[in-house]
């Protein structure tokens, strides 16, 4: 394979794979540190971001970097944000691949505060904008968000209405009076008439209906982090 002779040449110790599956056993079977995983995005079975959500949960301090021919809408249906720094366009040469390795281990991701008390919904969330580059921390409510909010200096708070103990309305409120720049994603189901209310009320929140998709979640993170 091209791209590994590229990076073995570098000085990079290669693992190969054809394909998901057996990205994941080699993960699992190699004894030392992996420091990234470099995919294709569009592959037969897992894709290249399905491959990484379960490559994280075996080494969940591993980056990630994709890689395709392919640009537009085929990167956006995957969760790709073909302007980040997660992402390199083919053809590329030794030295935009050496480069484009460089700046996604030297470069700290992105920190995104995510609250909701329904752990699926928290985990749906979480896998996609690990995969997209950001890094998360998990919270099951307003009470855990904003201790993790306190303790880092993350770029986002994405909060469901709806939780126990301190509610996103609660939450949202006591966040804009200590982080007044800090953006705010509200998660809410559209028949909650409170949540509606919430959203038009305060300044800078913008409100995600459920359901809602990836694509629209990541365009959505996207215009606010970026």
């Amino acid at each position: 394979d091209l791209t590994s002779k590229m990076l073995s040449r570098s000085g990079y110790e290669v693992l190969q794979a054809c394909n998901g599956t057996e990205a994941l056993e080699q993960c699992r079977l190699f004894s030392r540190p992996i420091h990234l995983a470099l995919s294709d995005v569009v592959m037969p079975g897992l894709s290249g971001p399905e491959t990484v959500i379960r490559l994280k949960s075996v080494r969940p301090g591993m980056k990630a970097l994709f890689m395709s021919g392919y640009v537009g809408d085929t990167i956006s249906q995957h969760g790709i944000r073909e302007s980040g720094i997660t992402f390199l366009e083919k053809p590329f040469t030794p030295a935009s691949l050496n480069q484009k390795i460089a700046e996604v281990l030297r470069t700290a991701p992105d920190t995104i505060v995510v609250a909701d008390d329904d752990e699926s919904i928290l985990d749906f969330i979480s896998s996609i904008l690990e995969v997209a580059g950001f890094r998360v921390l998990p919270a099951a409510n307003g009470v855990e968000a904003l201790k993790l909010l306190q303790e880092s200096g993350c770029r986002l708070l994405i909060t469901d209405l709806m939780m126990p103990y301190k509610d996103g309305i609660d939450l949202a409120i006591e966040v804009q009076r200590e982080f007044p720049s800090l953006p705010i994603i509200a998660i809410s189901g559209a028949s909650n008439l409170r949540a509606v209310s919430f959203a038009t009320e305060l300044k800078d929140v913008q409100l995600l209906e459920k359901p809602f998709d990836k694509e629209r979640l990541l365009t959505l993170v996207g215009q606010l982090v970026e």
